[in-house]
């Protein structure tokens, strides 16, 4: 299976992409070790909250953008989700459930 990107748009009307790999979670396990635990933890189903499901979705937006110079920091993303359920469990079943092409 290849890479897939996944587009979520928030709140300003900005739409991102959205991605995990495993190269770019060890980046992020090197750079930010609490927020890759974080992101361990949930998505091996040990979920607690809808807020995981944005700490997930958060993960995959900076996974698909850490080398540019202006993403968004987890709190200032997470201003941006947008309050619509629908959408959230689109895109987290989107990144831990990818169908098959």
């Amino acid at each position: 299976m290849k890479n897939s990107f996944i587009e979520f748009e928030l709140n300003n009307e900005e739409t991102v992409n959205l991605t995990l790999t495993f190269r770019k979670l060890n980046i992020l396990k090197s750079v930010n070790n609490e927020l890759y635990q974080k992101f361990n933890k949930i998505f091996y189903g040990r979920s607690e909250d809808v807020m995981d499901m944005i700490t997930l979705i958060y993960v995959a937006y900076w996974c698909a953008n850490f080398e540019k110079d202006d993403i968004y920091k987890e709190q200032d993303f997470i201003e941006l989700v947008p309050f619509d359920m629908v959408e959230i469990e689109r895109a987290f079943n989107g990144l831990t459930k990818p169908k098959k092409k």
